[in-house]
């Protein structure tokens, strides 16, 4: 037949004097389906429903004799036509056909460092660049095949990274290296790989150029910025999960106790090639490890015991798997879907399991917030699942005490806040740089000040004095940034408050708790439209949220003249004895002074001292109409 077809980049046909071919999109698509599916011959109706998956099976069929006819007219009389009709059938001819997916799929991996060379002649960019797929099996077929590539070139990428003569080869692997990340900007393997490439050759500068351009692309990308590498020159070896505290200063017993946790990719179903839930899994990993309550597999691992069969408690037990993510592909005629379970390995309890749309049209919009999603529901969970572990343990390490102090935050009253305070103190006894801890325990003492409206100014700079130790034990813990930003804000520093709780929501940005917190600065900061937003966000990303949510959708609802939405808010809280007398002010602003009166004489019985003007002295607020605002409403319900 004679043709060249070369699918990396935009796609070019060449007959035998070199001349190009303008055959249709959609006859270069086919061909390489069927060559990457080792298939010569397939059905009209499946072909037909691969390429354009129409509602109506006429119009997809008449689409494809449409295809086949104008293939024949454009290739000319002087060759054999690609595509033969059999019957039902579509045969593609395959004799005197050159195709690069066919070079790549013959390279020998005996040989990393030919592997790379041979990989670098013939990808030139990606697979099928600026094909328009019509359909869902089409475009999870792309995705998935460009996937499968990219993970070829990094695993022979390691391969020649792991030979003793490395160093003789290092421009060769820093051009694979970089080739692999420009078709993927987000590939954690290659950036991995090229650390420890300059970390060999000692290229400190690079290393650092390329840390600070991996992490500003994935702050830009996904919201999922990695923590900067500490580079080796005797070990070029990076390690995700130990990335943001030296080993030097590392405490003894803060990382070693954390649960494990393990991704496990799904296998393909039917069609559906589960390698692009795979690519997802791999994003979802590098989001959990920047979770400070879990440990992480890395991806290459969890791959290697994916591929060792049915994941066994044995096998779980031989890696020190605490928990297990385990993933699986479900096909229906209109979607595709990964269904996601989390197990807590010991006793073989399913603590989380949820289902997502993996559908073509669906997934370019919903990427990042499936990665979100299960990024958070998986660190939530294990917590949960930790504390009812430990919750009666006669003496906690630092981490359990860590997750006692964050079980006592669940209420907003002195006594909860006071034990959260102890337990936090308990966890920087046993490890004194825990950044989280620090962060926990700045939480308490803002709340504390919150709660008894006193205006203890000791206690504001208390909690700005532990965010900036949690900032300065772990500056890519987004919780120090957090409660910085909180203390900004009732140092009536909205401007600045603003700016930090952006930082935090850059570090981490599926946290729950902080922008539940940023809601309530957008509050004080006279912004209550963008507060429900915020807020909003965080109750979909913690439906069984603590009370402090609800008490921030109720004052952003209050400045807004929402009083009955606001009430609504109150209802929600299990406990709204810290919040009555917003609810007064709200019964008075409806007109109900007999509830109004009643919820103002039960706050002077938990708060006998509070006075409106005292209070409206040191409650930051941002523009005067909201402070007028809560005046009315706290006088009409008889506060003095």
């Amino acid at each position: 037949m004679g043709l060249t077809v070369a699918t990396f980049s935009t796609p070019v046909v060449r007959g035998p004097a070199g001349e190009v071919v303008n055959l249709p999109e959609k006859a270069i698509v086919a061909m390489a389906y069927l060559i990457s599916r080792g298939l010569r011959t397939i059905s009209r109706a499946a072909l037909a429903e691969f390429l354009w998956d129409e509602n109506e099976q006429a119009d997809s069929l008449a689409n494809l004799r449409q295809m086949l006819a104008r293939t024949r007219q454009r290739q000319g009389s002087g060759t054999a036509s690609l595509f033969a009709a059999d019957g039902p059938d579509i045969r593609l001819n395959a004799e005197g056909l050159n195709c690069d997916l066919l070079e790549f799929e013959a390279v020998d991996h005996r040989d990393p460092i030919n592997a790379l060379r041979n990989y670098l002649l013939i990808v030139k960019g990606p697979f099928l660049d600026g094909c328009r797929m019509n359909s869902m099996a089409s475009n999870l077929w792309v995705e998935a095949e460009r996937s499968t590539q990219i993970k070829k070139m990094t695993a022979a990428l390691a391969a020649a990274l792991a030979r003793n003569d490395a160093r003789t080869h290092a421009t060769l692997l820093r051009d694979a290296g970089n080739h692999v990340l420009a078709l993927d900007r987000h590939n954690e393997e290659a950036f991995q790989a090229l650390l420890s490439l300059y970390a060999l050759t000692g290229q400190h500068n690079q290393a650092r150029v390329l840390t600070a351009q991996y992490q500003d692309r994935l702050r830009r990308d996904l919201d999922l910025p990695v923590r900067a590498a500490a580079v080796s020159t005797v070990k070029p070896t990076v390690r995700a999960q130990d990335e943001h505290v030296p080993p030097a200063t590392r405490p003894a017993g803060s990382l070693a106790n954390l649960p494990r946790v393990l991704l496990v990719p799904p296998g393909p179903v039917a069609d559906i090639d589960g390698r692009l839930a795979g690519a997802l899994v791999d994003d979802v990993t590098i989001g959990l490890c920047r979770a400070r309550s879990v440990s992480v597999v890395a991806s290459h691992t969890a791959r290697r015991v994916a591929l060792q069969g049915e994941p066994t408690a044995e096998l779980y037990r031989k890696h020190n798997v605490a928990y297990a993510l385990e993933t699986r592909l479900g096909s229906g005629r209109d979607a595709a879907m990964l269904f996601a379970s989390l197990t807590d390995v010991d006793n073989d309890h399913l603590v989380w399991a949820e289902r997502f749309d993996l559908s073509a049209g669906q997934l370019s919009r919903s990427y990042r917030d499936i990665v979100q999603r299960i990024v958070s529901a998986t660190a939530d969970q294990v917590e949960q699942q930790e504390f009812r572990k430990i919750r009666f343990v006669a003496a906690p390490d630092a981490y359990q005490h860590y997750l006692l102090g964050q079980y006592h935050l669940k209420k907003i009253d002195l006594p909860n806040l006071r034990r959260a305070k102890r337990s936090f103190r308990s966890a920087l006894n046993e490890a004194p740089t825990l950044s989280s801890a620090f962060s926990g325990l700045s939480r308490t003492e803002h709340l504390e000040w919150l709660v008894t409206a006193r205006g203890d100014g000791d206690l504001l700079r208390s909690a700005e004095h532990h965010a900036l130790d949690a900032i300065r034990t772990d500056a890519g813990n987004a919780g120090g940034y957090h409660q910085l930003g909180v203390v900004k804000l009732y140092h009536s520093a909205f401007d600045e408050s603003l700016e930090v709780f952006e930082e935090a929501e850059h570090i981490a940005p599926s946290h729950a708790d902080l922008i539940a917190d940023y809601a309530d600065t957008l509050v004080h900061a006279s912004e209550p439209d963008r507060a429900l937003e915020k807020i909003e966000c965080a109750i979909d990303l913690n439906p069984l949220c603590p009370d402090v949510y609800w008490w921030t959708a109720a004052g952003a609802n209050y400045c807004l003249e929402r009083y009955e939405t606001a009430l609504s808010c109150i209802d929600r809280m299990e406990d709204s004895s810290a919040i009555t007398r917003l609810a007064a002010a709200c019964w008075a602003m409806l007109g109900d002074q007999k509830k109004a009166r009643a919820l103002m004489r039960r706050t002077m019985e938990f708060y006998p001292d509070f006075e409106v003007e005292k209070w409206l002295s040191i409650m930051p607020v941002k523009e005067n109409w909201q402070r007028e605002q809560y005046r009315e409403g706290l006088k009409r319900a008889g506060f003095q």
